[in-house]
């Protein structure tokens, strides 16, 4: 983290380096312009007479005139040819009508004065340095100034947020050492405290599922250790059976544990593929038509109960078929499993979303088991007979098919007292597939 202060000290301080070079430039642009056009009067003015001294001299005196007026000046003063290179066409245009050319020299060194004394040279003193402004080295102190208050600030001003990400980092840390319950302190609401919340949020999902998966197999150690544990003893018992009708019905009851066993296994493995679902996998199929596919395979165990579906012709859902029908022949199965004389299935939409209803006229689930019904493994007696069948994971695959979609499950009680699931599925234009 302490980089991350460099970096950002580093930026600032290139970022300020670049913009007052180019003010530097601009301004020694400027002062080139100034010195060439406005001190051409004021050169004229200082230096008027000078000419006729040195054209009167002989050259002895010339040499202690110039010397002495360099000295006085604090520069150069000396005769050039007017053929000298550092004069160009427009300063001996100049010269030819009597004025004075001047040339700024680079890096503010001054400015060099040209003044006409024959036709073949001319009197060159400089360079003479402005009486005003800064000077180079002011220019550095003033930059260094600048980088030093630039570098205090950016410290100043980013420890704080360093210290917190540090915070933050330490607590990713934890973590990832297997603390599930470290958090991030949410101490303000800029973008670091987002952040943190952000991190607490994803935490604490991970926690939960973490120790719903725990939760999970714990369970499914427990649920494959009970019909293991019976075929074992069947097993011991079928050894010592001698009577052949005892012998069958002990083979029938170890047959029954492994299509138990098996059936559970297959319900773990679609509880565990109802968790991703791909778009690409979806398609736009019509309520009527899935509820009639499930009811069509659901004939043989219906037979003593009343279906009665209610549901619009033309109403769509955008869903994984396979995933859609398993979670529906799981509500109805619970529904006919309870029912005394009539399961009712409805599809009606309710906004961008299409409500799937499965009621029955059963008992009911008792409002302290609403909250865990959806859970793997939940059951009402906390016990499984052979009389009602199934292992517990049947509605913990309808939730998990619903949550994969997008959707929403809700276990209310239906008109006729039994129990009623709510499901709401996406539709194609809920999700942007199609246009209205």
């Amino acid at each position: 983290m302490n980089r991350l202060i460099v970096k950002f000290a580093l930026a600032v301080a290139m970022a300020l380096f670049v913009s007052f070079t180019a003010v530097t430039f601009i301004f020694h642009q400027s002062y080139i312009t100034t010195m060439e056009e406005e001190a051409v009067p004021l050169a004229n003015y200082l230096f008027n007479g000078v000419p006729e001294q040195i054209r009167a001299a002989s050259d002895d005196e010339r040499a202690a005139i110039l010397q002495a007026l360099a000295k006085e000046l604090n520069t150069k003063a000396n005769i050039e040819p007017l053929s000298s290179s550092r004069l160009t066409d427009a300063h001996r245009e100049m010269i030819a009508r009597g004025q004075v050319p001047i040339t700024a020299e680079q890096g503010y060194s001054g400015a060099t004065f040209f003044l006409p004394l024959d036709n073949d040279s001319v009197i060159a003193i400089g360079p003479l340095k402005p009486g005003f402004g800064p000077g180079f080295w002011d220019y550095v102190l003033i930059l260094l100034v600048v980088f030093i208050v630039v570098a205090v600030t950016a410290t100043a001003m980013s420890a704080p947020f360093v210290r917190r990400l540090n915070r933050l980092e330490a607590t990713a840390v934890r973590i990832g050492q297997g603390d599930l319950s470290a958090r991030a302190e949410e101490s303000s609401n800029d973008a670091v405290g987002s952040l943190a919340r952000s991190f607490n949020e994803m935490a604490e999902r991970n926690q939960q599922l973490l120790e719903a998966h725990r939760a999970t197999l714990q369970a499914v150690s427990h649920e494959l250790r009970t019909p293991a544990a019976r075929i074992r003893f069947g097993l011991e018992m079928l050894s010592e059976t001698k009577d052949p009708e005892k012998f069958s019905d002990r083979l029938k009851a170890i047959d029954e544990d492994l299509i138990e066993l098996d059936h559970l296994v297959t319900e773990l493995l679609e509880l565990n593929r109802s968790e991703v679902v791909g778009t690409d996998e979806r398609e736009n199929l019509l309520i009527i038509d899935l509820f009639n596919q499930v009811l069509k395979k659901a004939e043989e165990y219906c037979l003593s109960l009343n279906i009665e579906v209610n549901a619009p012709p033309d109403l769509a859902v955008f869903v994984v078929p396979r995933l859609f029908r398993r979670a529906l022949r799981n509500l109805l199965s619970n529904a006919v499993r309870y029912a005394k004389t009539q399961v009712t299935l409805t599809g009606r939409e309710n906004g961008d979303m299409v409500e799937v209803i499965v009621d029955d006229d059963g008992p009911g689930v008792p409002d302290d088991h609403r909250g865990t019904i959806f859970q793997p493994f939940a059951r009402l007696d906390d016990s499984r007979s052979r009389k009602t069948g199934g292992v517990g994971l049947g509605l913990a695959i309808v939730a998990r098919v619903v949550a994969s979609h997008g959707g929403q499950v809700e276990l209310t009680d239906a008109p006729s007292g039994g129990a009623r699931f709510i499901t709401r599925w996406p539709t194609a234009m809920s999700l942007g597939k199609i246009g209205r």
